[in-house]
């Protein structure tokens, strides 16, 4: 999902979306750079890897969007604890497009492990 970025750098999502043709632009400048990828590989590995950088399978693209989106939500909350108010309001946005999240792999790890990183290392250290 983000090995272009290795090339490309992370341009924020307010950046890539803006408008379509900044939209399809960067995506033809992500697909470049996952073909420049390949070229870094053996050439036995190449055919194996080509599906994974340029194919994108609808099914595996939620997960990852989802995954990119927990992520997000996980750096807000870490911020906010080291006291970067900054994150704030992007935090309450990604929770709420979490919370709109179908996919019940995300409302489980929503439930089961976001609570501990509002934890201290001694609250996590005393769970033991």
């Amino acid at each position: 999902h983000d090995a272009s970025e290795i090339l490309t750098g992370d341009l924020p999502t307010p950046i890539k979306y803006h408008n379509e043709a900044i939209k399809t632009s960067y995506k033809e400048i992500e697909r470049n750079a996952c073909l420049r990828l390949l070229t870094f590989l053996p050439d036995e590995l190449k055919a194996s890897y080509e599906p994974l950088l340029i194919q994108e399978d609808p099914d595996v693209c939620a997960y990852v969007k989802a995954a990119d989106k927990l992520s997000a939500y996980i750096k807000c909350i870490e911020e906010r604890k080291a006291g970067n108010n900054e994150f704030i309001s992007a935090e309450a946005q990604i929770l709420e497009v979490l919370k709109k999240n179908s996919l019940p792999e995300v409302a489980y790890f929503m439930n089961c492990f976001i609570p501990s990183f509002e934890l201290t290392l001694d609250e996590l250290g005393a769970m033991n």
